[in-house]
């Protein structure tokens, strides 16, 4: 009964699949003649007695954690009702990335801050992790950022919560490539156009079928575009560049559509769009990760937009450029502080002792014989002085020139004058 509803939950079947006369002819007849229908209500039983029970055991492995853990989290909506979900990330004691749904909670009560946190804090009670949350991912809405505050003053995060909000990076690439492709609807819509005709007409779809084989080619069902998804625009336009002439030649010759008209030229703005969304689509696989980790590769990415918008801000095409430019300007939004702050943080950071053994080999050249008794204080000044200065001309990895061969025998605790040692 167990494995039954493990099999039932995996595969997203529906609780009354067990209790029909076909799912009990099949397995009887294949596996054991003796098993016959389970009611439904019985493998729900089964299903919420298996959670329980993992539930507990997670629970057990969350209190023996030394480290904390990260979730990510977002509602989702539709015309009926709305969900909370809610995903744990933690490293084990096997230096494995592990990763466990906590909820799917009903949540279709206004999605103001207080509420979302409110439901999210006596969630994260259920599993004993108020105290054992080092950062949550959000998706971008207003209400989710301003719910942080709240969840902070709950869970009392470390470092002040400093690192507890964290920004959704996929949400974030994908407003900027949206905000950029409304400027190239000129370039895309007709090609988007054609294959939405080719998939809400079947008997074109077939027409178009015939055509390919006659010219040659093997026929193809092309990606759809879905307008909430910029990925689907990448997939669309890949899938259509080995048959944009027979495209061409398909609606030209055989559909002849006054509403859609479809040239070889368009592919070619198209391939420069192609090459830019490859980055972000190369980004959101990459970071989208379960079984790896991800914080430390969103820099490196980032450094490969920004060189991506570099690199095409030159074209001869001024659409194209503004483009470009809509999405940097969301990026720079989103990401030009941040990265600003890791580069001076990150690059500032010495990879030697050298500056400091320089100062100490300053203070041995102010602190010589002649100068022995000279007091702490002031020999700190002196070379705090000395660094300083130095600053402003940029000199300070020179090190002071002394005269190693120089006599100074005899010269201890007395000036050159025969005075005494000097008392600083």
């Amino acid at each position: 009964m167990d494995e039954t509803a493990r099999f039932i939950s995996v595969e997203q079947l529906s609780f009354s699949f067990g209790d029909t006369l076909s799912f009990e002819n099949w397995l009887s007849s294949s596996a054991n003649p003796a098993i016959r229908r389970i009611p439904r209500n019985t493998l729900k039983r089964t299903i919420h007695k298996l959670v329980s029970t993992q539930k507990k055991e997670l629970i057990k492995e969350f209190a023996s954690l030394d480290n904390k853990v990260s979730l990510c989290s977002d509602i989702w909506s539709d015309h009926w009702q709305s969900c909370l979900g809610i995903t744990c990330h933690w490293i084990d004691s096997a230096w494995n990335i592990q990763k466990r749904l906590l909820a799917y909670r009903c949540f279709n009560d206004p999605h103001t801050a207080q509420n979302i946190s409110h439901l999210m804090f006596i969630i994260l009670e259920e599993y004993c992790l108020t105290s054992k949350i080092f950062s949550i991912y959000f998706y971008n809405a207003s209400a989710n950022t301003c719910s942080i505050n709240e969840l902070i003053r709950l869970c009392q995060p470390s470092i002040g919560g400093r690192f507890f909000h964290i920004r959704c990076t996929c949400h974030i690439l994908n407003l900027c490539v949206q905000d950029g492709l409304k400027n190239l609807e000129h370039y895309i819509q007709p090609i988007r156009s054609a294959i939405l005709y080719l998939w809400t007409h079947p008997q074109v779809m077939k027409q178009c079928g015939r055509f390919c084989k006659i010219n040659g080619m093997r026929p193809k069902r092309f990606a759809r575009d879905v307008p909430t998804r910029w990925n689907s625009t990448y997939k669309q336009l890949l899938s259509t560049f080995e048959y944009k002439d027979l495209l061409c030649g398909f609606f030209g010759q055989i559909i002849q559509s006054t509403s859609i008209y479809l040239y070889s030229n368009q592919w070619n703005i198209c391939t420069t769009i192609c090459e830019i969304l490859k980055v972000f689509n190369d980004v959101t696989d990459q970071i989208s990760g379960v079984y790896y980790p991800t914080s430390h590769l969103v820099l490196t990415h980032l450094c490969n937009v920004s060189c991506t918008f570099s690199e095409h801000l030159n074209s001869n095409d001024p659409i194209l450029v503004e483009c470009i430019l809509s999405m940097k300007r969301n990026w720079e939004k989103y990401f030009l502080n941040l990265l600003s702050l890791i580069a001076k943080e990150i690059l500032a950071c010495p990879v030697s002792t050298v500056a400091v053994e320089q100062a100490f080999s300053m203070g041995g050249n102010t602190l010589d014989d002649r100068r022995s008794s000279i007091r702490p204080k002031n020999l700190e000044a002196q070379c705090l002085l000395n660094d300083w200065s130095r600053a402003a001309s940029r000199t300070q990895d020179i090190e002071n020139e002394t005269n190693d061969d120089e006599d100074t025998e005899g010269t201890s605790g007395t000036t050159t004058g025969g005075t005494t040692s000097e008392c600083d």
